[in-house]
């Protein structure tokens, strides 16, 4: 009868022999490899299935670098500040300092039993002074170099635990996870790292990655590199502290087919419509604010989704578009947010899906841009514009249109002339 292979009657012998005989020591010779985890949080009393299958993954790789000959930095660290630690303190009611120590303690139990092969000589805690000094030396070299700067931004608030929260701690129907009360937007001074700097070199170096080319194609979306124009609209309304409403716009040759504009609930306009009574509006105060606050605890994935119905409701203010001096209704949608751009975008439902839809939807009127039959859709594409006699007049030449004027020429003598009467100008953003 063939024995029976029970692990727990040899394991713990031969862990602790390993932990004895610093097997997984670091040696020191010129072939190296350095493999690294990700830290977990200790917030928690121990591993769960997650930790053990990735850890069981990366242990792999080490031990056959090992076999290979080659001398192996495989190092365990604690990722013992931030929302997860500080958290589960909060719901426990203790301090930090008396509850994460013992959670890494349990942790590291848990990970020996595992027999994973840790060089623990090299383990370090997110929490030593000798550790977050450098985080903080780095912090302050940062900020001498320009490359940190404060600005307030719209985070996810919980008015009854009175914190900031990261989008993964909201769910549902837009509640806290930990105390289950509705979460709002809330501007508020933020810490921001100026990596939009090296947005263009890390775009240029992707592709010389091995990487899948799927990973690539999210990186590269993830940076999110536009060449646009950055345009002015007035508003029109004395009473107003905020004079005019800046848009980004990748597709400034169909600025002649913005029938409105579009602010996302962020706006700094928005807030002042609500706070300055002083300012008469063609709609009803309260019907905007209870939008306004309904919409600001909407996560933004929910918020973004193209398959999304698309709501808004009518600011009661007006803008005038520059080019023809028309003048235009400024709506308020969830589908546009406070973090990208300026928090506003210039409406052209005829080149675009989204406004296309909320045009029908509300009934605002759709310009048509592009010269083509089938006008039961946008038209996203590059095309031929339609003869148009407010661009001849914009730009003083009545033979503009004496060959077909395609997108693509025109959004450079648009571009220019934007640029020439004062009310734009060219610019590359980054998500």
């Amino acid at each position: 009868m063939k024995s029976k292979y029970l692990p727990k009657n040899f394991e713990k012998k031969w862990i602790e022999k390993w932990e004895k005989d610093k097997v997984y020591k670091t040696t020191d010779n010129k072939d190296k490899s350095y493999i690294l985890d990700m830290f977990p949080y200790p917030s928690g009393g121990g591993l769960h299935v997650g930790h053990a299958r990735i850890y069981t993954a990366s242990d792999v790789l080490a031990r056959f670098y090992r076999l290979k000959g080659k001398s192996v930095l495989h190092p365990m660290g604690w990722d013992a500040f931030g929302l997860p630690a500080e958290n589960a303190a909060i719901k426990a009611k203790k301090n930090p300092i008396d509850m994460v120590p013992k959670n890494i303690e349990s942790f590291k139990k848990q990970m020996q039993s595992l027999g994973l092969s840790y060089d623990w000589d090299r383990e370090f805690a997110t929490t030593d002074p000798s550790y977050y000094k450098w985080t903080q030396w780095l912090f302050i070299q940062f900020f001498k170099s320009g490359l940190l700067f404060k600005k307030s931004t719209p985070v996810y608030y919980c008015e009854f635990c009175k914190t900031g929260l990261a989008e993964e701690e909201v769910v549902g129907e837009g509640k806290h996870e930990r105390c289950g009360n509705e979460i709002t937007r809330k501007t508020l001074p933020q810490w921001i790292f100026r990596i939009t700097l090296y947005a263009d070199e890390l775009l240029d170096g992707i592709d010389d990655v091995d990487w899948p080319e799927g990973i690539k194609k999210m990186q590269k979306n993830w940076i999110g590199k536009s060449e646009g124009m950055e345009i002015n609209f007035k508003i029109k309304s004395q009473k107003s502290k905020v004079k005019n409403i800046k848009v980004f716009t990748t597709r400034q040759d169909t600025v002649f087919g913005a029938t409105a504009l579009i602010l996302a609930p962020e706006h700094e306009l928005i807030d002042e419509i609500l706070k300055n009574n002083d300012i008469k509006l063609d709609a009803d105060r309260e019907l905007i604010r209870t939008y306004v606050e309904e919409a600001k605890k909407k996560l933004d994935l929910a918020r973004t989704d193209l398959n999304k119905e698309k709501t808004g409701v009518f600011s009661g203010l007006y803008a005038e578009n520059p080019v023809n001096n028309e003048k235009i209704p400024i709506w308020i949608a969830d589908y546009i947010v406070g973090w990208y751009g300026y928090g506003a975008v210039m409406f052209v439902p005829d080149g675009d899906l989204r406004d296309f839809e909320f045009a029908k939807k509300n009934n605002l009127p759709i310009k048509q841009v592009v010269n083509r039959k089938d006008l039961t859709k946008p038209f996203i594409k590059e095309g031929i514009l339609i003869k148009n006699k407010e661009i001849e007049k914009f730009l003083e030449d009545k033979k503009v249109f004496d060959k077909p004027l395609t997108t693509q020429s025109f959004r450079e003598i648009i571009s220019e002339k934007i640029k020439e009467r004062g009310f734009g100008q060219k610019i590359v953003q980054y998500k």
